[in-house]
């Protein structure tokens, strides 16, 4: 009699196993099947001085024929979407902001659509215009800080320490300047347009 209640025991031990093995199986290929499927999406910001080039530059970037470009006049939303060796699809927002003036509002639409976890900002600035050039990128700047610092606040309290851990980690941690730093949670990268232009510049104007 024992041994009929152990033959049965092992018998279910072994359907356990084996319906064990097969959730962990379909787990893994759902799994898989998410990790192919799930667009992983990345978002850029463009900002930066007027007509200076920026949507030239998106343009450019997505291989688009550029007939006569428009000024943007507030805020503008393009997307690029790739699928490459059967990994996953990669998701590309991009927004475009036409004018720094009174652009409070209008900063906070990408960061509030799409999150500051997969967020960096492009900078343009206007090089033919050098009277204009420290105004417009510190207006920039200060945008997307007291903008993100805005959204941090009224976020979960470990979002914030996830976005300050990837600053610091950014510009590493034994960065002498580190204590200085005012970190934003986001990379940043500033750009000069119409360089040609800053190029035919008289060199007393250049130096201004």
């Amino acid at each position: 009699m024992f041994e009929k209640a152990n033959d049965s025991s092992f018998s279910v031990t072994g359907s356990i196993q084996e319906i064990a093995g097969r959730l962990a199986e379909e787990q893994e290929v759902m799994r898989l099947l998410e990790v192919t499927t799930t667009p992983k999406e990345c978002t850029l910001f463009v900002l930066g001085s007027k007509c200076v080039g920026k949507s030239s530059a998106i343009n450019k970037f997505f291989d688009r024929e550029e007939h006569s470009t428009r000024p943007t006049l507030a805020l503008e939303y393009s997307f690029g979407r790739r699928i490459g060796n059967g990994k996953a699809a990669q998701v590309l927002n991009v927004w475009e902001l036409g004018s720094l003036n009174n652009a409070e509002q209008l900063l906070e639409v990408p960061m509030r659509t799409h999150g500051l976890q997969q967020f960096a900002a492009f900078i343009m600035i206007d090089l033919s215009q050098p009277q204009r050039v420290w105004a417009d990128l510190d207006c920039a700047y200060k945008g997307l800080r007291d903008t993100a610092q805005h959204i941090m606040d009224q976020g979960m309290p470990q979002m914030r320490e996830n976005l300050e851990r990837c600053a610091v980690n950014r510009v590493k941690h034994d960065n002498p300047d580190l204590p200085t730093l005012n970190l934003l949670p986001f990379p940043v990268v500033i750009v000069g347009g119409k360089y040609d232009v800053f190029m035919d510049l008289e060199p007393v104007v250049k130096k201004h």
